[in-house]
This record gives C-alpha cells, sequence and structure tokens, in this order.
C-alpha cells in the first residue's frame, strides 16, 4: 500500500536509520547524533524525538490494547449448531436452506422441481464458496502478524521535508518530482514457509473452479447443454461436517514489519499529547480495519456471491430446460438476474436484494450506451469475440435486459414469468428460438414483445418494482 504527499497523516515507511553512537538505559536508547530515542513501552517499540516523549507515552498503550484486541479469540458461540441461526444470503444460509432455495430457482422459471445441471450448478458454486471461505480463513491465520503494530516512527512533517529537500537520504521516503511533497512506504512481515493444508485447499479450490466450466458444441444453431457440460462431479460435502484435523501452525514471519510512521502535520503540532495520541490510535485502527477488508476482497460481499449462485443456476435452467438458440442471451441474462433480486427480495428483504442486483445502479453505469444497444443482436457467449466480452457495451448490454424482464414483471404480475416458461416449454427445446417465445409472449400477455425490448432503452423509461449490485 501506497500513500504519498505525507497525508493523511498516518503514512506507511520503513523505520529511520540509527546512528552508530547509541545510550542504553533498559528499554530506552538514545541516539544521540540524529537526536532520537527509542523506547519500548508495553510491547510497543517508539522511535520519537525527545520533544515527543510524552506523546509515545500516551500512545504505545493505545496501540497495545489494539494489538490485544486484534488476537483476541472470537467469543464462542453456537454458530456450528443446527438450530442456530444464519444471516440471510450468506454461505451458511445458501447450505442449510438448500432444498429452498433450489425450489426457488425451479419455481422462478415454471419447473416443479430443479434440473439435474442446476442442482450441481447450484452445489458447484456454493461448494467453491465455502472452500474459498476456508483458504481465507487460513490466509487470514497467516496475515495475523501483519495486522498487528510492534513499533512506530514518530516524525513532524516539516522537519521531514526539510531533511528531504537537503538531499538527506531516509529509507522509505522519497521526495515528489514537485519538491514539495513527500511520499513513503510501510512494509509488514513477509512470510515464508510452506503450508500444506493451504496448498491442499487450493488445489480442491482450484478444481471447484474447472468443475463449474461448460463447453458449449453448437448443432443447427442450437446450443448442446446438456451432452457438454463439465459439470458432473463428486457430491458436495459441506465445510462444516468435514472431519476435524489438528491445527496446522502457521509459518513464522521470516522477516518483522517495518515500523509504522506517524506524522505530525504543522496544524497538530500544538495539540495535547494525549488528544493526538488518541486521534493517532483512532487512525491507526481505521487503517487495520481496512487492510482486513482489503485482505479479505470481495468474498465478504454476500451480494456478489449471491448474485454469482442465483443468477447461474437461473441461467443453467433455462438452457437445459427450454432455449438453446443464438438469439437467447438476453432472456438468459435478463431473467437470471431478474430471479436474483427476487429471490433475494422475498428471502432478505428490499434492501439486501439490492445488493444482490441493482438495476437503477446499473442502468446509471451506461447512459451514454443506451442508444447502441441492441438486444436482439447480442451474441451468445458461445458466438461472442473474446475481446468482446469485458467491454462496457457488452456489460450494459447485462444491465438493458435487465430492464427489459423488470419491465415485463412489473406490467404483468410476479406469477407472469413462470407462466411465460410453461408455455415455451410447450415447444421442444431443439426448435425453441425467441420466435417461440415472441409468439408465447403474444399469447398470454396480449401484447408484442418489441413494445417491451423497446421500452427498455427508451430514454426515462423506470420500473415501479424496488431497484434490484454485481458485475453481471
Amino acid at each position: 500500500m501506497r500513500a504519498s504527499r505525507f497525508l493523511p497523516a498516518l503514512l506507511f515507511l520503513p523505520v529511520l536509520p540509527l546512528s552508530a553512537a547509541e545510550a542504553t538505559t533498559a528499554n530506552v536508547t538514545v541516539h544521540p547524533a540524529s537526536t532520537r530515542i527509542s523506547e519500548t513501552i508495553e510491547g510497543i517499540t517508539c522511535d520519537y524525538a525527545p520533544a515527543d516523549a510524552a506523546l509515545a507515552r500516551a500512545l504505545a498503550p493505545l496501540i497495545a490494547a489494539l494489538d490485544r484486541d486484534a488476537v483476541a479469540p472470537a467469543p464462542v458461540t453456537a454458530a456450528a449448531t443446527a438450530d442456530a441461526p444464519v444471516t440471510p444470503l450468506s454461505i451458511a444460509d445458501f447450505r442449510r436452506n438448500r432444498a429452498d432455495y433450489l425450489a426457488r430457482l425451479a419455481a422462478a422459471i415454471g419447473l416443479k422441481r430443479p434440473t439435474a445441471h442446476q442442482v450441481e450448478c447450484y452445489d458447484g458454486y456454493l461448494d467453491n464458496f465455502e472452500r474459498t471461505e476456508q483458504v481465507m480463513a487460513r490466509l487470514m491465520e497467516h496475515a495475523g502478524e501483519a495486522f498487528l503494530i510492534h513499533s512506530v516512527t514518530i516524525v513532524h512533517k516539516t522537519d521531514l521535508l526539510t531533511r528531504l529537500k537537503a538531499g538527506e537520504k531516509i529509507p522509505g521516503f522519497t521526495l515528489d518530482p514537485d519538491g514539495e511533497h513527500g511520499s513513503a512506504q510501510w512494509a509488514p512481515p513477509e512470510i515464508n514457509g510452506k503450508d500444506e493444508r493451504l496448498v491442499e485447499l487450493l488445489k480442491q479450490r482450484e478444481q471447484g473452479q474447472l468443475d463449474l466450466g461448460y463447453n458449449y458444441s453448437v448443432k443447427d444453431g442450437v446450443v448442446d447443454f446438456s451432452a457438454t457440460t463439465k459439470m458432473t462431479r463428486s457430491p458436495v460435502v459441506p465445510a462444516t461436517t468435514a472431519a476435524p484435523k489438528e491445527p496446522e501452525p502457521a509459518p513464522a514471519p521470516s522477516a518483522p514489519a517495518t515500523p509504522f510512521p506517524l506524522v505530525i502535520r504543522p496544524e497538530q503540532e500544538n495539540l495535547p499529547p494525549a488528544e493526538l495520541a488518541e486521534l493517532f490510535a483512532r487512525q491507526i485502527g481505521d487503517i487495520l480495519a481496512k487492510l482486513r477488508q482489503i485482505h479479505l476482497g470481495q468474498f465478504q460481499d454476500s451480494g456478489v456471491l449471491a448474485n454469482l449462485l442465483l443468477h447461474e443456476t437461473t441461467e443453467t435452467g433455462i438452457m437445459d430446460r427450454y432455449i438453446g438458440s443464438r438469439d437467447r442471451r438476453w432472456l438468459c441474462e435478463g431473467v437470471a438476474n431478474y430471479t436474483a433480486w427476487k429471490i433475494a427480495r422475498d428471502r432478505a428483504g428490499e434492501t439486501a436484494a439490492r445488493q444482490v442486483y441493482d438495476l437503477a445502479g446499473q442502468l446509471a453505469l451506461y447512459p451514454d450506451l443506451r442508444e447502441k444497444i441492441d438486444l436482439r443482436k447480442w451474441p451468445a457467449v458461445e458466438n461472442q469475440h473474446k475481446e468482446d466480452a469485458n467491454t462496457p457495451l457488452n456489460r450494459a448490454h447485462y444491465a438493458f435486459a435487465a430492464r427489459a424482464v423488470f419491465l415485463i414483471a412489473e406490467r404483468h404480475g410476479d406469477d407472469f414469468l413462470p407462466k411465460l416458461f410453461q408455455e415455451i416449454g410447450k415447444t421442444p427445446r431443439t426448435k425453441t428460438a425467441m420466435r417461440t417465445v415472441e409468439t408465447a409472449y403474444r399469447k398470454l400477455a396480449r401484447e408484442d414483445l418489441s413494445r417491451v425490448l423497446a421500452a427498455a432503452v427508451a430514454p426515462g423509461t423506470t420500473t415501479a418494482t424496488a431497484s434490484p449490485a454485481t458485475t453481471k
């Protein structure tokens, strides 16, 4: 992580060089040449100028308390028991209520029960999420040392810039090209060593991701879905039921973290030491919390996970049972995002649903691409050029396809889509194309589907349905 211009007050940098001449008394080391002091207080080593002694001695106990809180064992709960509550749309919720979710996913597209490939898709994603959760937990064990502060360097911004401008080389600090500002880095400890458990978890996770892939074969313009899927896999065993193993110790740090920098800005010079110490402690706590969040990445975003699981399982069912034509794309993607949003709404409420799919938010990303959207000509995945897959225009099609489906539900009710798919299902899958969908829609809705597609890309069109965030 890099911070520049010495803002905010907390920066990341290595420890300042120490003079060869030292006078040591107990846990205090004085460096006459640099007029700096190193003192260890409650396990926290502070490097500071003599004038900042009161600040260092007020700050060290606060940092020590942050470290103690960071390593405190989690309270023992009944989370692992069968009757303990689980957070809606969490991995535990998707596992415990698997049958209910699969039933909802099937019913959303007019099926009495999920197809075999829907079940495999759901289990495959859920299994992968659980493996990833174990990987992240293991990584957090390894990274725990990186989130503790063992030493700090307290410097004054004015003095630091003066030394840098004078040409002094201070490890970890650099003067910006403008000659008026500086930058610094903080290095957490390096962890070296092989963790057999982590290696095995990563191997399982990689294989799980491979299991989720599909190879489509096309014959006469229709995707042969069931014959070419790579979803055949061994039954999923929930992580909570795995046989317990003796915990393996995480590899020890091979190099300690560099001191955490605290830069006193000019406007902070006259603050009482105790007040400045509390300010720095709060900033340190906030930064470490953000580091933990970054380390976990998006994996803790239940909305993203829920969308992946619900969207892909829905789309799998549509392709498996109803349609494999090359013009299916907008219907499959639009219904998949709508279904993910609707199931999330029904299970967890409006706010949670918007975290799973935020239609208004997605549409707001692509206002300038509206006139370029052509849902009918949006190519199916197997027919799309690889270089087009991650373009803004392709991503915009997801949003406007979802808008079309939301409009259908708004105009005809939540129960319309299941009826539409049942009507579509009267035609054999190999003979089903968008003309089949249009005929079924006209029969049930008494209007042409083209009117909905036109409204979906029309300026100012809104849906009364609560705005259903993902990258889909």
